[in-house]
């Protein structure tokens, strides 16, 4: 059965669809080779309201400190369930991992191993955990979060003279395989170092062995859009960068145009090309204040602060991305130009979901002040930041209609671009 909503997702050249990727002051350097990708280009997402994937109003689980405790996380960044269905918390304030029940109740607090600081924890081969503390070092633990290895991704040096000094605007990331392999980036290069201005700073992908040697090389990717000024960058507010997942074996990675992103297998073949239709949003003189005052709204600098900062006309498609267990990808349509933070009076916020044949399903609405981290077929759990700016966790159960097979026809695309 094709119904005519199913009929809404059309596969052509990307080349044809100009229209839909407005050119901003410059656009990212492009060395990857899509020969052999296929292309889904969608008009309108695939969900009808009877199918369409949503959050219950109020959370299933809460964990909000009420006062300084050393059973909270200060700073609550990454999260990921255990098999035993326990929430495993990385803090950006300690080397620390925190451990929570089902029902949201503290456990215990265990050393993340010799980092100094964490910047994400995730399961390894099964129920080891990994810990990422920058600087391509990753402390493996045992299940029972005992100091097991240290493995030093060997990524080749950069040009130094070329290299970005910030590595959250140079990239430094670094992605597990089921195998315990990792994918991981070069710290960012300029790629027109001569020019002044707005320009993206470009990252060598590679694939690491689970002990840290490279084992491939699977491509060139831009990495972020900086301003180039006297040897060193400076963050471009509303600036677009490489964001990225893993779905099993394969690389999601969201490249930094108006909603397009690619699925890169093991060898550095991108093997899909999705995008959507979408409208970029302006860059307004009031998110130019609003940035430029976040935390300091009384900033008698302000002025200068907007004369200092260069601008973007048009923000970024989205701000953030992650796959679900079902290989779904879910982004988050552009936020806040401040990262990680959340504004005095946040709007609801959309992520859309693209399976993985690059059909968009459709969007899911979630709270203004959640900051997804972690999506379950059964729930989407994130950073809550309440109107105090206190940080605390929060889960939402997510509801999933099931769709017939023959819905979605037209996803298992016979006849591929190449």
């Amino acid at each position: 059965m094709i119904t005519r909503r199913m009929m809404l997702l059309f596969i052509f050249p990307l080349a044809a669809c100009s229209d839909y990727y407005p050119t901003r002051v410059t656009d990212p350097p492009v060395t990857y080779d899509t020969a052999q990708a296929k292309r889904v280009h969608n008009l309108a997402a695939q969900w009808t309201s009877e199918h369409a994937w949503h959050i219950d109003s109020m959370p299933a689980l809460v964990i909000q400190p009420t006062a300084a405790s050393a059973e909270y996380a200060a700073d609550p960044r990454t999260m990921f369930r255990n098999a035993a269905g326990e929430l495993i918390v990385t803090d950006g304030a300690t080397p620390q991992l925190f451990v929570y029940g089902r029902n949201g109740a503290f456990l215990r607090r265990t050393p993340a191993c010799n980092a100094q600081s964490v910047k994400w924890a995730q399961p390894y081969r099964g129920d080891s955990i990994a810990v990422y503390a920058g600087s391509m070092n990753v402390s493996i633990l045992t299940p029972d979060a005992q100091c097991g290895r240290e493995v030093k991704i060997a990524i080749p040096a950069a040009n130094d003279a070329n290299m970005a000094g910030d590595t959250l605007w140079a990239g430094d990331m670094v992605l597990v395989y089921p195998d315990g392999s990792f994918a991981a980036s070069s710290f960012g290069t300029v790629a027109e170092p001569e020019k002044r201005g707005a320009t993206w700073y470009t990252m060598q992908l590679y694939r690491a062995t689970p002990e840290g040697a490279i084992a491939d090389t699977l491509g060139t990717y831009p990495g972020g859009e900086v301003f180039w000024a006297r040897n060193r960058a400076r963050p471009l507010e509303f600036g677009r960068r490489l964001h990225a997942a893993i779905d099993g074996f394969t690389i999601v990675a969201g490249e930094p145009s108006l909603f397009r992103y690619l699925r890169i297998d093991t060898t550095g073949t991108v093997r899909l090309v999705g995008s959507r239709a979408s409208t970029a949003a302006n860059v307004t003189d009031q998110d130019h204040v609003t940035v430029a005052t976040f935390g300091n709204p009384a900033n008698p600098d302000t002025q200068e602060l907007l004369e200092a900062r260069k601008w973007p006309t048009k923000k970024p498609a989205y701000s953030a991305l992650l796959t679900d267990p079902d290989g779904n990808a879910w982004f988050e349509e552009y936020r806040f130009g401040v990262e990680n933070e959340v504004p005095a009076d946040p709007p609801t916020i959309f992520w859309s979901v693209f399976n993985r044949e690059g059909a968009w399903l459709g969007q899911v609405e979630v709270p203004g002040r959640l900051l997804v981290r972690r999506i379950y077929n059964d729930m989407v759990i994130g950073v809550w930041v309440d109107e105090n700016g206190t940080r605390g966790i929060r889960g939402y159960r997510l509801t999933r209609p099931d769709v017939p097979d023959e819905e979605y026809e037209l996803v298992n695309v016979r006849r591929g671009v190449r």
